[in-house]
């Protein structure tokens, strides 16, 4: 019997490997036999969800507007182009409260309005969702949002008036504002028309004067700032109204139209004096009279 470098017969090792390659092939066995379970269990588990055959996702919106409001949101989700898609799901703190909307007659792009009301002031981020006609859903989209309310409208304040007046013919009133506040979207004047109907007029933010021309003189104004937390909010904060006193219009009289009209008594002239002196800015002199009434 013929000896290996290691004492042992080379009988002995040619068995030896046989039990090593039957131990492999056990162990083969064993791991494809687990592969093959696991595979099958999640195979199950997308037939759970997705039923035989291939994965089916319904269309993922195109797109989502966020536009904030007072302790409401509105988000208005552009879909895309699957003509199956049949209701919309949005989800919110953290999955806890949701909103379903039904979706009819879908075409490429439609924009659905979707109106979360009675929310909190605060930031939100919202998972939306579309489902088709089998109930399959869309992969997952996301966006995020700040709700505005009384905490926000209580920092607002009206946009300082600096002056206002009649124009030099009495035919308008002149405004002049400061500089507009952060958000401004611009300022509400309620006033009473020649007509007698209560009208309202809009002055833009980056406009430092303004005027009105058809108002009633007897009657005063109010006004108020309107404002916008963001470009795309679905709401406008305003302020309480500020009420204005529309003063007396006084002007001077237009001296050209003066003329000369004398009384039987009237001094015609003294010591250079007479009577249209009175009217010409000249007030280092005087006019004539007599000692005799009237004159």
């Amino acid at each position: 019997m013929k000896l290996l470098s290691g004492g042992i017969p080379d009988k002995d090792l040619v068995k030896l490997n046989k039990m090593k390659i039957r131990y492999y092939i056990k162990w083969l066995v064993c791991l494809s036999f687990i592969f093959a379970i696991s595979a099958c269990k999640k195979g199950d588990e997308y037939k759970k969800f997705f039923g035989d055959g291939e994965l089916s996702y319904a269309g993922r919106p195109d797109t989502v507007i966020v536009r904030p409001g007072n302790q409401r949101m509105l988000l208005s989700v552009v879909l895309g182009s699957d003509p199956l898609i049949t209701k919309i799901k949005v989800f919110w703190n953290d999955g806890r409260d949701s909103l379903e909307q039904a979706v009819t007659n879908v075409r490429g792009r439609d924009t659905v309005p979707l109106f979360i009301n009675k929310l909190r002031e605060g930031a939100y981020n919202f998972v939306i969702y579309t489902y088709d006609n089998k109930n399959h859903s869309s992969v997952l989209l996301n966006a995020s949002g700040t709700v505005y309310g009384q905490s926000y409208a209580s920092s607002l304040i009206n946009r300082r008036l600096k002056e206002f007046g009649y124009s030099a013919d009495g035919s308008k009133l002149n405004f002049s504002w400061a500089t507009s506040n952060l958000d401004e979207v611009g300022v509400e004047l309620l006033y009473r028309h020649r007509d007698g109907s209560m009208r309202t007029a809009v002055f833009p933010p980056d406009k430092i004067s303004s005027s009105l021309s058809d108002f009633d003189a007897n009657t005063n104004l109010k006004y108020r700032t309107l404002f916008k937390p963001d470009p795309n909010a679905v709401d406008t904060f305003f302020v309480d109204y500020a009420e204005l006193t529309v003063p007396a219009f006084e002007r001077e009289l237009d001296k050209s139209k003066f003329s000369l009209y004398m009384l039987p008594t009237d001094a015609t002239t003294g010591h250079g004096w007479v009577m249209p002196q009175m009217w010409n800015r000249n007030y280092d002199n005087g006019f004539a009279t007599i000692n005799q009434m009237p004159q």
